[in-house]
């Protein structure tokens, strides 16, 4: 096959990839590749403070509504959450998340501690 011949027979598969490509949807995101999936059932009760609150980040404790769950702190991402959390206080839920955890003094090397909180996915009222 001459130069003459191939080159357009290649701009043209090219350009058939690059169309069929357009409407491909876009892969889905992927997830942390590393992670703690917990789930917590136990009575929610919203809380003015969170043991060690001064050492953890401000952005993390500095929500509207603080709750815990056997003693564990939780993390809302939405309003919609938060506002569940307030109808559920006092009852016992079920909750699902993500364990996460922030250093509190740090030394020369390494924290001197950290305090773990869920990153709420799920709240939902016990069965």
């Amino acid at each position: 096959m001459s130069q003459r011949t191939l080159f357009p027979a290649v701009v043209a598969g090219l350009l058939a990839a690059v169309v069929s490509g357009a409407d491909a949807p876009a892969p889905p995101a992927k997830a942390r590749a590393e992670y703690t999936r917990v789930e917590i059932r136990g009575k929610l009760q919203l809380t003015d403070q969170f043991a060690g609150e001064a050492l953890a980040l401000p952005e993390l404790f500095s929500q509207p509504v603080r709750a815990v769950v056997n003693g564990m702190p939780l993390a809302f991402k939405d309003k919609d959450q938060a506002e569940r959390a307030k109808k559920l206080a006092g009852k016992t839920v079920l909750v699902s998340g993500d364990l996460s955890r922030v250093a509190g003094q740090q030394t020369a090397v390494q924290p001197t501690h950290y305090v773990y909180y869920v990153n709420v996915t799920a709240l939902k009222a016990a069965d």
